[in-house]
């Protein structure tokens, strides 16, 4: 990660990590929050050290508190989300959270409470906006597509894909962190993100992408998914990417993750596949494979939920 030297002058060599939460915690200005956090997320990236330093000061909380009662408009919210996607990559720093199960319960509910109520927000913003743009009885397709545009050309619809990769990262370490996420709501907040900003590319392949985290090798969740319809989701957002092929690789992966052969599934995995097939799965994997013939990792992903698809009818 290349870093510019914005935030040197708030965040400097001689400052401990207790005088950087004591600046986060004053700073009243959006600008002067925003160059601190970015020099914390300097710090955290160079050292694993300083990393759980600053998880054993507080950030967390502070860094909770510090995006609850602000629009999510404001730049706060991407730059505290690259300061905690960044604390938790380190392997160490999430071995940490999933020991203590009271800091996980916390952050999994700030977070997904967070991406829920910021987008319930948003679409009544959304929906009062387009009562005033159209007349009664016009055709709701019209207003459809209005508040879709109105969404993804939110602060949130360009940047709450930074909210899901704080999920999925989480979800890496384990299958009980990934059980204690999917308790704590993360599927709907995922499944809203796909759905509400289902023309949003980052939104889609970052929530596949959580998703899949989810699901690996974790059958329970794998019901939870596509009890709350989240295959289907899924699989409308893949439709409206079509020359997206990094996106459509997670989310190949993803649904594969979901519903493949699994002798502890949870589910009747034949009739999810049915679900797949009627959402136009395969319409999907077909046109990847005609638009992207040379991309074999694309195609291989294609062809891994043909055959399964195939399978149950031989």
């Amino acid at each position: 990660v290349a870093f510019s030297t914005e935030g040197d002058e708030m965040v400097t060599d001689s400052d401990t990590m207790s005088i950087v939460m004591g600046k986060l915690k004053i700073a009243k200005e959006s600008e002067v929050a925003c160059k601190t956090l970015i020099g914390l997320r300097k710090r955290v990236h160079a050292k694993v050290d300083s990393a759980i330093e600053a998880l054993n000061v507080g950030f967390i909380e502070v860094a909770f508190s510090g995006i609850k009662n602000i629009p999510s408009s404001d730049k706060r919210v991407a730059c505290t989300f690259d300061v905690l996607n960044e604390l938790f990559n380190h392997a160490s720093v999430r071995d940490q959270i999933a020991s203590n199960d009271n800091q996980l319960r916390y952050i999994i509910q700030e977070l997904t409470t967070f991406v829920i109520e910021t987008i319930s927000a948003l679409k009544k913003e959304a929906e009062i906006d387009a009562t005033a743009q159209f007349a009664a009885g016009q055709d709701r397709r019209e207003k459809d597509t209005f508040i879709t545009k109105y969404l993804k050309d939110t602060e949130f619809g360009k940047i709450g894909y930074k909210c899901l990769m704080t999920i999925g990262i989480l979800a890496m370490h384990s299958e009980k962190v990934q059980t204690r996420i999917v308790d704590r709501s993360a599927f709907v907040a995922i499944i809203e993100c796909m759905r509400s900003f289902n023309t949003s590319p980052n939104m889609v392949k970052w929530g596949c992408w959580a998703t899949t985290n989810l699901v690996l090798n974790n059958p329970p969740n794998k019901r939870d998914f596509v009890q709350k319809s989240g295959l289907e989701a899924m699989i409308d957002a893949l439709k409206l990417h079509p020359m997206d092929a990094d996106l459509l690789q997670q989310g190949f992966i993803s649904s594969f993750a979901v519903f493949a052969p699994d002798e502890k599934s949870k589910m009747n995995l034949p009739n999810v596949r049915q679900s797949a097939l009627a959402c136009g799965i395969v319409d999907v994997v077909q046109l990847a494979k005609r638009t992207y013939p040379k991309n074999e990792t694309l195609t291989k992903c294609g062809n891994d939920i043909l055959e399964v698809l195939i399978s149950d009818f031989s």
